[in-house]
């Protein structure tokens, strides 16, 4: 059987991480390393709210999610556990071509810190995200506003097939009447989400990051991996390279990652972190979360009464 890891996206609210870094030397060795990296105290990334400024908000929020996917890989590789593929969105995929051996952790967090730090336009709208819960694929088209609000995502059906899980992003003004405008509950504002991620509201951020990704040295996957931009495998340089290029203004799609892992053979995944929430999807083979001491044991149980292959780590 194989194993694939998948990792989620988004700015990491939520701290997770003190119970693994209190219990593995090895995830208190890779927290250390990204400290040392980034300028970031391990204290920050594991616990407390996360800075009210937006930059250093982003900033913290997307190495927190970063630190946490390489210290529990670090960990299972410890255990005895790779990955036979491995596939994100939106961050996590950035975080994906680093963990299948396409670029180096250091030159992927350089790029988290240069993300972070980019300076915001002063003088556009306020911008926001929300999550659009509707019964049927075609229904999410009536969700754009022209030029306001876009379809920035998609993470596929929920467990009970009852419906299909959006990612809106734009105006949050607009984004506030449309929660308005629709049923109770198909539109659901996020708090202190200030930024229109996956959206051609971003361009200035591709733009400013677009000359140092073109300039970083990429390699093929010695890790099979998976893109949330097209449902297809990535085999060289140049297709890593296109996930840092785009990540900024196109949108993602969980359901891409996942159907192109289960066509290749992946028959069990480890869900890492907790930007994927436990329960809510529905995927095309069975998951395991991991966040906790408890999760890793569960895995490596789980793992080897189901005789996973244990894959090629970088």
């Amino acid at each position: 059987m194989t194993l694939g890891y998948l990792l989620g996206g988004g700015v990491g609210a939520v701290p997770h991480g003190p119970e693994l870094h209190d219990a593995f030397p090895s995830v208190r060795r890779v927290y250390g390393e990204v400290a040392e990296l980034t300028g970031i105290p391990v204290d920050r990334m594991l616990i407390g709210d996360l800075p009210v400024e937006l930059r250093e908000r982003r900033t913290v929020g997307m190495v927190r999610e970063a630190a946490m996917a390489l210290a529990v890989h670090d960990r299972l590789v410890e255990a005895g556990v790779r990955p036979g593929a491995i596939g994100g969105l939106s961050l996590g995929a950035m975080t994906a071509s680093c963990l299948a051996g396409a670029v180096g952790r250091e030159a992927f967090l350089d790029v988290l810190m240069r993300s972070g730090a980019h300076e915001e336009p002063s003088d556009g709208p306020e911008e926001g995200l929300a999550i659009g819960t509707l019964p049927s694929p075609e229904s999410a088209a009536e969700l754009v506003v022209d030029g306001e609000v876009f379809l920035a995502g998609y993470f596929g059906r929920t467990a009970d097939d009852a419906h299909g899980v959006h990612l809106l992003a734009g105006h949050l003004a607009a984004l506030r009447r449309l929660a308005d405008d629709r049923p109770a509950g198909q539109v659901t504002v996020l708090p202190g989400r200030a930024v229109a991620v996956h959206t051609p509201l971003r361009r200035h951020l591709r733009d400013a990051l677009a000359p140092h990704i073109e300039g970083m040295a990429f390699a093929a996957p010695t890790v099979p991996l998976y893109s949330c931009f097209a449902e297809q495998r990535l085999t060289t340089a140049e297709d890593v390279r296109d996930v840092f290029l785009r990540n900024a203004v196109d949108p993602i799609d969980l359901t891409m990652v996942t159907r192109a892992m289960s066509a290749d053979g992946v028959e069990l995944g480890v869900v890492i972190g907790g930007s994927i929430p436990e329960g809510l999807l529905s995927f095309p083979f069975p998951v395991v979360h991991v966040r906790r001491p408890d999760d890793v044991e569960k895995l490596l149980l789980t793992a080897y009464e189901l005789g996973v292959e244990p894959g090629a780590a970088p």
